[in-house]
């Protein structure tokens, strides 16, 4: 029998500390969201049921998931999902790195992308901090990654990335 992982919703407190992150990474002020979490991964959830009726179903209904996958917990902070970070594009203004197009070619197979001259500059003009990105070409969000002193790690999902 496989083990249950259990889906919890968040109160009011532990919501606040996660928007307070997403604004101090990512500049979002806020989400009308409930939210709900597993070990590592956190769900947002924005469907008809009230915060008391999604209490109810947790407690009475084996539920694995509901809502969308928004991210995921890291030591070094916290990982929008692919699909989150189109979801708060409007909002999103910190740590957001632009790729040229041959740098978004090389992303889109999976490629780690050693940061130009250019990146340098936008890194330091925008006081974009080291730990998760938000990565766009022109006006696109094309993805999350991770930025280092030298790279962006791509954190593309593989079944997204371009075949060879």
């Amino acid at each position: 029998m496989e083990e249950r992982t259990e889906l919890k919703l968040l109160n009011r407190a532990k919501k606040q500390k996660i928007l307070d992150l997403l604004n101090e990474e990512y500049g979002i002020e806020n989400l009308n969201y409930l939210f709900l979490q597993t070990t590592r991964k956190l769900r947002i959830f924005s469907g008809a049921l009230s915060k008391e009726e999604m209490i109810e179903w947790l407690k009475n209904i084996n539920i694995d998931n509901i809502g969308l996958y928004f991210a995921s917990w890291e030591d070094s902070g916290i990982r929008l999902n692919l699909d989150a970070v189109h979801l708060i594009s409007k909002q999103a203004s910190k740590n957001i790195i632009h790729l040229a197009e041959e740098q978004a070619d090389s992303w889109f197979l999976g490629s780690e992308i050693e940061l130009n001259i250019e990146n340098k500059k936008e890194i330091e003009m925008n006081n974009v901090k080291e730990g998760f990105i938000i990565v766009k070409n022109k006006e696109d969000i094309i993805g999350t990654g991770k930025l280092t002193k030298t790279r962006i790690l791509n954190y593309l999902p593989k079944e997204r990335r371009i075949k060879n």
